[in-house]
């Protein structure tokens, strides 16, 4: 078994049988029934040469402290504290001397005169009183700091099913509700109005654009319910969110709130991300789906000649396959800032994958795969969150038409223009685009380092004159003046 420590419990057996003997005393066995029990157990552990220490240790010590160590398990516990000391189980001198002063601990507890029988309360099963199809309301008060605007809006939910689960003692079946979560502005009517709101999503399965919606209400006491929860009525026709994705979650009162409204929030992006999902592949969601099933990668659209195909034999060049997927996010580090900026060493440079497209790059008619991006610039990591109000780096104004170019091709088809130190954060949709963007082509292309940097910083500084901002110096004020002019 698994040690990662000197302790009683710094052991898997030593945690094992501790939360096993307290569970089935919570769940109602009598003393004598629990040591049987755990006897039965744990039988080859306590005859093994090694783990019989870390079982009979953390039993010896469990009974005591709950006044319940019967003469057997202590005369057992200490006649092995006097073999460990001799059985060398820790090699390192270091270890063996902490090993020694936990085991003179328990040996000293163990002789000394055992606290009072302590009372054990037993758990009740929690049988949940809510029924299939049922809908309740709660409505949001007090939202999370920065979320105000949700104040008053209603949490909807629908019960799903129930289900039978041990969630507080081992043996002891609760039964709770799986539910699905909608948000609404305005207070529904009634039941069957929820099918015209949004869900809310938990999980996002990127390959296809599925998201995963229902969740487990897992309180097990009904005083954990809000007084405030109405029951609106019961939906007969629930519409379930299309090919969802079943992932186990779960759910508890006290951040139903601002989980609620973040995963609001995501589902947004989600709907947003696969109209960019569709855009890139040509294919709705089933059929997305029938690929990634039948083991297959999306295919890339080729732009407006859907006769250009991708090779792989061409004799000059063969297709680029990119690395990049939309949605991704990748941080690179300003180590050496162009000149005269050197006030921008240290900061990040964030990129955000918009779309995939094909380009001509290398030979007419072979289309190269080529991630668009757009890209922030940052001076604070903990600021990486806010990025929905950190100015876009705009690569060029068009002078026709005034509009600000920030899509950015970013044409790596030679690993050797892969920006070193380029890492990947995850994914992370951008909620809210560039102002009076001109979605054209851009005409920068971002080649190498060298030429990402220097680009970045006259696209930022070229973005902070347009907004305004240029006598701003630092991301936390841009941001704070970016949502104050939000805000009104």
């Amino acid at each position: 078994m698994g040690n990662w420590g000197t302790g009683l419990y710094s052991n898997d057996l030593g945690e094992d049988v501790k939360d096993e003997y307290l569970s089935k005393l919570k769940g109602g066995k009598s003393d004598e029934e629990t040591l049987a029990e755990i006897f039965q157990s744990y039988k080859e552990e306590m005859e093994d040469d090694d783990d019989q220490y870390d079982v009979w240790f953390a039993l010896a010590d469990t009974m005591w402290k709950r006044g319940r160590l019967t003469y057997e398990v202590k005369s057992k516990a200490l006649a092995l504290i006097s073999e460990e000391r001799l059985a060398n189980r820790f090699e390192d001198e270091k270890t063996k001397k902490a090993r020694n002063k936990v085991l003179e601990k328990l040996e000293a507890q163990l002789n000394t005169e055992m606290p009072k029988r302590k009372r054990i309360a037993v758990h009740q099963p929690f049988i949940t009183k809510w029924t299939p199809r049922e809908v309740y309301l709660y409505q949001i008060k007090n939202p999370p700091e920065g979320k105000e605007e949700y104040e008053d809006w209603w949490g909807v939910i629908y019960v799903s099913r129930l289900r039978e689960m041990e969630l507080v003692v081992r043996g002891v079946v609760d039964v709770v509700p799986y539910i699905y979560l909608k948000m609404s502005k305005e207070k529904p009517k009634d039941a069957s109005q929820i099918n015209s709101l949004p869900f809310i999503v938990w999980s996002i399965e990127w390959s296809t654009g599925q998201g995963a919606f229902e969740k487990a209400l897992v309180e097990t006491s009904h005083r954990f319910y809000p007084k405030e929860i109405e029951f609106l009525g019961v939906c007969e026709h629930f519409q379930y969110p299309t090919l969802e994705i079943k992932r186990e979650d779960f759910q508890l009162w006290w951040s139903f709130k601002a989980d609620a409204i973040e995963e609001y929030e995501r589902e947004l992006q989600r709907i947003e991300y696969n109209k960019l999902l569709e855009r890139a592949t040509g294919l709705q969601l089933e059929d997305r789906v029938s690929f990634v099933q039948g083991h297959q990668s999306l295919p890339i659209k080729r732009g407006k000649n859907h006769k250009i195909k991708r090779t792989d034999n061409h004799p000059i060049h063969s297709s680029h396959k990119n690395r990049w997927w939309i949605g991704d996010r990748f941080e690179y580090i300003i180590d050496q800032p162009p000149e005269g900026k050197e006030q921008y060493k240290g900061w990040k440079i964030y990129l955000y994958v918009y779309e995939i497209r094909g380009m001509e790059l290398v030979v007419p008619d072979v289309m190269d795969e080529v991630p668009f991006v757009y890209v922030k610039l940052i001076d604070d990591d903990h600021l990486r969150e806010f990025a929905d109000f950190v100015p876009f780096v705009c690569f060029s104004i068009n002078k026709k038409n005034g509009k600000g170019e920030y899509l950015l091709p970013f044409v790596d088809i030679l690993d050797s223009w892969m920006p070193k130190g380029m890492k990947y954060r995850g994914k992370y949709l951008l909620r809210n685009l560039p102002d009076n963007e001109d979605l054209e082509v851009c005409k920068e292309h971002i080649l190498h380092t060298d030429h990402l940097i220097l680009e970045a910083v006259k696209g930022y500084e070229r973005e902070l004159t347009r907004l305004g901002l240029e006598g701003v110096d630092n991301t936390t004020d841009i941001i704070r003046t970016i949502i104050e002019r939000h805000n009104h």
